[in-house]
């Protein structure tokens, strides 16, 4: 057999196997509704993350890392910290971003924040069903439960193709989101060293 036909081969087998990895799941309220139950008792949430953005114009993929922050209802910080800063901080109905130590002005950005907020608490509380600005699906594989949210909304679907969330079946921990876009770049989130319920310091909701 020719290395070609050969390589052909183990790329069919390998997508045969993933395809295989990753099911409906049957059991869809009953996911919903322990995620739902697990938020309701969840106060703060602190982990690290690290980010790959696959873009078509790059060989490599652009990496980076910081940490994320939540306590209820409405308070929420992107920090990455490399390889150059830039926070993402929501507190009520007020939001803020710095990058490299300089705060920048957001147009329209009570609107924005809305539906930044709308989103990550979708993603946290797991209302998926409630959310009008989304169709949502679910699956599974061998570790996860996986929930895939195709956008509705007009200025969503034309920037996403769909965004897909893996909950930990250990924890059900967001151990992993990835944003889909629709010109085939995506960004995949890997979240770890994840705390529930541990007291995070008030200054991290106010002070860039």
């Amino acid at each position: 057999m020719r290395k070609s036909s050969l390589n052909f081969v183990l790329l069919f087998i390998s997508m045969a196997i993933i395809a295989q990895s990753q099911e409906p799941l049957a059991d869809a309220e009953g996911f919903i509704s322990r995620l739902q139950e697990k938020s309701k008792n969840t106060e703060s949430i602190s982990a690290e993350f690290t980010e790959e953005k696959f873009l078509s114009f790059l060989k490599e993929p652009q990496k980076s890392s910081g940490v994320f922050y939540y306590q209820a209802r409405d308070k929420m910080r992107w920090e990455q910290i490399n390889p150059s800063e830039y926070i993402i901080l929501i507190n009520d109905d007020q939001m803020r971003l710095q990058e490299n130590g300089v705060e920048k002005n957001i147009k329209g950005a009570k609107r924005i924040t809305s539906k930044v907020k709308d989103l990550m608490l979708t993603m946290i509380k797991g209302d998926f069903h409630e959310n009008k600005a989304f169709d949502s699906k679910y699956f599974q594989n061998g570790e996860n439960f996986i929930a895939v949210l195709v956008p509705r909304n007009k200025k969503l679907s034309n920037v996403y193709e769909k965004i897909e969330l893996h909950f930990s079946k250990k924890d059900l921990n967001l151990n992993q989101l990835t944003f889909f876009e629709k010109g085939g770049d995506k960004s995949v989130m890997n979240f770890f060293n994840q705390k529930l319920n541990q007291k995070i310091a008030a200054h991290r909701f106010s002070l860039l």
